[in-house]
């Protein structure tokens, strides 16, 4: 784990140090043209159309610039069912597991209790921007998200 968490917490420290030390608008433009496909895959986002003078990228940019990174071991429970949604989480790398309440953690593909396998630019929490205070929302359910290997996670509040 420490192999894992150690070098891309210090990736992120580094990137953030960067991004702090340049100019807001040349910080934004660069946030932008580094992560334009981040929320490619979130639901509600690829529902925005395209507006003139790139509106949606600029949006894009401003919530880039306030995501938090997380890291989390496999079998990690990501966002629990017990828990309101109150953000949106993307998975950037790694695999989520999408569970039925109550069903082990340790639940593998194909076995009861497994739903769904996310990896990375899906997303979890997308409704929660409506009120929606179920992670699993979109897909009308209530859900346990686990990561099923060493996941790094962005989320935005």
């Amino acid at each position: 784990w420490i192999r894992f968490q150690y070098p891309q917490q210090r990736r992120e420290e580094q990137s953030k140090t960067i991004m702090d030390s340049l100019p807001q608008m040349l910080r934004r433009d660069f946030a932008c043209t580094m992560n334009r496909g981040l929320f490619s895959k979130v639901f509600l986002w690829s529902r925005i159309p395209r507006v003139p003078h790139d509106l949606k990228d600029d949006f894009a940019a401003d919530l880039l610039l306030q995501m938090h990174t997380s890291f989390h071991l496999a079998r990690d429970t990501i966002a629990s069912h017990k828990s309101s949604a109150n953000r949106l989480l993307l998975v950037v790398s790694g695999s989520v597991n999408i569970l039925q309440p109550g069903t082990s953690i340790t639940t593998e593909r194909g076995q009861p209790g497994h739903l769904l396998t996310i990896g990375p630019g899906m997303s979890i929490g997308d409704n929660a921007v409506l009120g929606d205070g179920r992670w699993g929302g979109l897909y009308g359910i209530e859900a346990d998200f686990v990561a099923q290997e060493n996941c790094k996670i962005c989320s935005i509040a």
